[in-house]
């Protein structure tokens, strides 16, 4: 047709020009969004994904007894009949959440230093192991002093008690921290300096929490003196925590 187009891009918009019977052709903006960069860190879903399986598994298959460690870190009476009923550390579902701390613990600061200080000199997957090692070291050591103070105060009953909670709370902190490593992984439309600060909160939360329960625990002990208690907290509680935060500190 007379001072038309005769054919329409289909990126462009036909109207209307200021001299009758004449048409012009807009241009509409085409917005080509950039692939996120692909991530080669591969065994990171992968963990997340059998620590859903963990979950989900002792949810369905023992879930009463998954119920009960849940209500044990809440009220201290809970936990205390659940010690006296079956203390174990190699039943499945101490051993299978205990597990899962290690993973969600290991990743959650695998995903801080990485947060702070950039990528790490060696291969994810290595540091990841570091750090879930070292946690597990930790806490294998803490548990023998455990025993030790309990031996030398006479109090072997009490530090192993105190013992199991030390585990509960892991285990707690553990399912914690599951979600916080997920959307620090795949959330991208969150922050992750607010996800990663949420995760030391927690963690925070947690080791003041568990403080205080052992020191109710321990005043109900006569055979435990107010020094051995203070000796104690500041060796394997406090002082640990206070020299891990320095040196995060001071290297990121």
């Amino acid at each position: 047709m007379p001072g038309k187009d005769s054919v329409l891009n289909s990126k462009a918009t036909a109207v209307a020009d200021t001299i009758p019977g004449t048409f012009i052709s807009v241009k509409e903006p085409v917005i080509n969004p950039l692939p996120r960069p692909e991530s080669t860190e591969y065994w990171i879903p992968g963990t997340l994904l059998f620590s859903f399986v963990l979950i989900v598994f002792l949810h369905v298959f023992d879930g009463r007894r998954f119920t009960q460690l849940l209500a044990g870190f809440v009220r201290m009476a809970s936990v205390s009949q659940f010690y006296r009923e079956e203390f174990s550390l190699t039943n499945r579902v101490s051993f299978l959440l205990t597990l899962n701390f290690l993973l969600t613990g290991g990743l959650f600061l695998y995903q801080a230093l990485v947060f702070f200080g950039g990528e790490p000199a060696i291969g994810g997957a290595l540091l990841f192991g570091i750090l879930a090692g070292a946690l597990l070291a930790t806490y294998l050591v803490k548990l023998f002093a455990l025993r030790v103070i309990g031996y030398i105060f006479q109090v072997q009953e009490v530090m192993t008690e105190y013992g199991y909670n030390v585990l509960l709370f892991n285990k707690t902190l553990g399912l914690l921290l599951f979600p916080v490593s997920v959307l620090i992984a795949f959330a991208v439309q969150l922050e992750v300096e607010w996800l990663v600060w949420t995760g030391f909160v927690l963690w925070s939360m947690i080791l003041v929490y568990r403080i205080l329960r052992g020191v109710m625990l321990a005043i109900q002990v006569p055979g435990i003196s107010a020094f051995n208690l203070f000796l104690y907290l500041c060796t394997l509680e406090i002082l640990p925590f206070v020299v891990i935060t320095k040196v995060f500190i001071s290297n990121f």
